[in-house]
């Protein structure tokens, strides 16, 4: 897989993105339920900070063909359910 090095001062952390997960208009269902979500999880700047080296690797996924084939494999399959990352999540293993 691809990837690239990245330095710490290059990334820019904003406490403020957490908040996305839990305000009034819009609760993420794993809020409070995965170890890897707020509040559960670490700051990611505090964790990040640990390490000398930073990189990131990265997959390239062409949605439109990913939907075509679908489509062909199963005409009768909507194409938000075709989007919904619930059925792809064995894709990239």
């Amino acid at each position: 897989m691809p990837y690239i090095e990245v330095k710490l001062e290059d990334i820019v952390f904003e406490p403020k993105v957490q908040s996305y997960c839990n305000n009034p208009k819009f609760r993420c269902p794993n809020y409070n339920h995965s170890w890897c979500c707020p509040p559960n999880a670490p700051y990611l700047e505090d964790k990040v900070s640990e390490f000398k080296k930073l990189f990131i690797i990265y997959f390239q996924f062409d949605l439109k063909f990913y939907i075509k084939e679908v489509k062909a494999k199963h005409p009768k399959r909507s194409e938000s359910r075709i989007l919904n990352s619930l059925y792809r999540k064995n894709l990239v293993r």
